[in-house]
């Protein structure tokens, strides 16, 4: 396709975008790159892992994760890959191409097929690895689909499990939900 088709696709797909709609997108880039440079101020999480936690109404979502001395192994939309120690995080790569398997391993589902030890390590591991407001982390690690679903996997691991105990994930959600 040529650069001038190309542009008249782009004109006539966009000349019917509301204008408001427009407006917002640009503020909406404009307050990521400003929270990029001056990330806000965190509050503090007031969420407590409770000993009595309810159990869960549905069986757990099963993923094709695995795990083992040499590293781990993904599987999401017909592709998988292989990890050699800890979990890379930005792999596949930071390509557009490959964000939604990315996104599919920040969602975390998978973390519910876990043992409580090796759940929690994954859990601790995106925590280290995924600061808020630093470059692009909205377009997968903190995009807030993402986040939405991660954060009920997250309670859902840790009520299933009756970990009462792990004050690093509760600030991590407490901070992850204020960012929402």
């Amino acid at each position: 396709m040529t650069l001038w088709r190309d542009l008249m696709r782009r004109w006539h797909f966009a000349r019917h975008i509301p204008p408001r709609q427009i407006g917002a997108r640009f503020a909406l880039i404009a307050k990521r790159k400003w929270e990029t440079r001056f990330p806000p101020g965190q509050r503090q999480a007031s969420i407590r892992f409770r000993s009595d936690m309810p159990e869960r109404s549905f069986p757990h979502y099963q993923r094709p994760v695995s795990h083992d001395e040499t590293g781990w192994r993904f599987g999401f939309l017909g592709r998988e890959i292989a990890m050699t120690g800890d979990i890379n995080w930005r792999l596949p790569a930071d390509d557009p191409a490959t964000q939604l398997w990315r996104m599919n391993l920040h969602y975390m589902e998978w973390v519910e097929a876990l043992d409580p030890e090796t759940g929690l390590a994954a859990i601790r591991s995106w925590i280290a690895a995924n600061p808020p407001y630093t470059r692009e982390s909205w377009s997968d690690s903190w995009n807030s689909y993402t986040l939405s679903l991660r954060v009920v996997c997250w309670m859902q691991f840790v009520a299933r499990h009756r970990i009462a105990d792990a004050a690093d994930v509760a600030q991590s959600l407490g901070e992850q939900l204020d960012f929402l």
